[in-house]
C-alpha cells in the first residue's frame, strides 16, 4: 500500500474547512506567535506583562478528487460533498471555499492534530494544471479572530458645592474690589499728591 493510500485511509489526514470534508490534508502549518517587548524589562517585574500573544495562524492545503477512495456520510458538523448534476466535487469544493472568502465570516476547522473555531480566511489560492486532471488543491490561510468581554461600570455622581464656590469667588471678587479702591492713582500722582502736601503743610494751608 502506497503512502498516499495510507493517508488517505486515516480519518484524522482528513480536514473538515467551514464544515465541508476534504479527502486529504496535503499539507498543515500551525503557527502560534508572541511578540515580545523591545523595551528594557526592570528586574523583578512580571515577564509575562511584557509578553503579548499572538492571534493563531493555520496554513492548510486541501486535497479533493471527483473519486475519493473513502466515502464519508454527512453528519451534523460535517458535509461531505457529493457530485450534483454536471457539477463534480471539486467545482463545488471550489465554490464552497469561496463563499467562505466572499461572505468574511469565521468558521470552523478541523484537523489531524487540534481543532480551532473564529479562524476567518485571509487567502485562498487553487492553481490548476494540466497534471493534475479531476483534482484539486486547495491552499488556505487562516487567522483566528479573539473576542473580548466588555461590562459597563455605574458611577456616582459627585456633586459639587456650588453655593460655597460662587460664595468664595464673591469674597475674593470683593476683596480685590476693596483692595483696588485704596489706591487708584498712579505713582506720579502720588508722588505730585505729597508734594503738594507737604509744601502745603509748610505754609500752614492744612
Amino acid at each position: 500500500m502506497s503512502d498516499l493510500q495510507i493517508l488517505f485511509n486515516s480519518r484524522k489526514s482528513q480536514p473538515i474547512v467551514g464544515g465541508f470534508y476534504f479527502d486529504l490534508s496535503l499539507d498543515e502549518r500551525h503557527s502560534f506567535d508572541n511578540e515580545v517587548t523591545t523595551f528594557p524589562v526592570e528586574n523583578g517585574s512580571n515577564i509575562t506583562d511584557n509578553v503579548s500573544l499572538q492571534p493563531i495562524r493555520l496554513s492548510l492545503t486541501g486535497f479533493v478528487t471527483n473519486a475519493p477512495i473513502i466515502i464519508l456520510q454527512n453528519s451534523k458538523d460535517a458535509t461531505f460533498l457529493r457530485s450534483e448534476g454536471r457539477k463534480g466535487r471539486t467545482e463545488l469544493m471550489f465554490e464552497a471555499m469561496k463563499d467562505i472568502r466572499d461572505n468574511k465570516t469565521p468558521v470552523s476547522i478541523v484537523t489531524g492534530l487540534i481543532s480551532y473555531d473564529n479562524m476567518v480566511l485571509t487567502s485562498l489560492t487553487i492553481p490548476r494544471n494540466a497534471s493534475m486532471g479531476d483534482t484539486l488543491q486547495i491552499s488556505m490561510e487562516f487567522t483566528q479572530i479573539r473576542y473580548v468581554n466588555t461590562s459597563k461600570v455605574a458611577f456616582e455622581s459627585l456633586a459639587l458645592d456650588t453655593t460655597g464656590a460662587k460664595a468664595g469667588t464673591s469674597t475674593r471678587a470683593s476683596k480685590t474690589k476693596d483692595a483696588g479702591s485704596q489706591n487708584t492713582k498712579t505713582p506720579k500722582e502720588q508722588e505730585e499728591s505729597a508734594l503738594y502736601g507737604g509744601v502745603n503743610t509748610l505754609l500752614g494751608l492744612n
